[in-house]
């Protein structure tokens, strides 16, 4: 009954989210103005269902940058987006709700080590979203990331769609 009732904090995003929508719709704004093109975020599972159900059924706004969601190893589908982008225009948000998914941080990794030959402020290219104080955040922090998006820790990934890892 205890963990149960500790993972319906999805009932009450609609209300607790609303303090954080400024954060969301400035990054958003932040990254436009950087000239970024393309998104590209890196998750697995309930980190990455929302934003690509969105993707598809929304699509790009104008005037906003292309989001590819990548919830795949498969070198295929990690080669793809690489051969893609353009470096100097795209920022990663790597979102792992533990912030220690291997998949995630697989991916985190090889894409940071793509970026280093091609950009200066590679940190910048870089935002979080995860639990606080997992293992990710304390990476972001460490390695400059633009921003770290911290979740409620009483919301499944499954239900995070209108959590930080769906609106960002």
């Amino acid at each position: 009954r205890e963990k149960v009732t500790d993972m319906l904090g999805w009932l009450t995003l609609g209300r607790s989210m609303r303090s954080q929508m400024d954060d969301v719709l400035d990054f958003a704004q932040q990254i436009c103005s950087y000239g970024i093109m393309e998104v590209v975020l890196l998750g697995m599972g309930g980190s990455s269902m929302a934003p690509c159900v969105f993707r598809r059924t929304f699509g790009v706004a104008d005037g906003h940058p292309n989001l590819t969601v990548l919830d795949s190893t498969h070198p295929d589908a990690v080669r793809s987006v690489i051969e893609r982008i353009e470096p100097s225009t795209t920022q990663f948000i790597v979102s792992s709700k533990s912030g220690g998914t291997i998949e995630t941080l697989s991916m985190y990794r090889y894409f940071w080590e793509e970026m280093r030959s091609s950009v200066t402020d590679i940190g910048k290219h870089f935002a979080a979203i995860t639990d606080p104080g997992t293992p990710l955040a304390q990476l972001a922090a460490k390695r400059g990331f633009r921003r770290t998006f911290e979740a409620d820790p009483d919301v499944g990934g499954r239900y995070s769609a209108l959590s930080a890892f769906g609106l960002v």
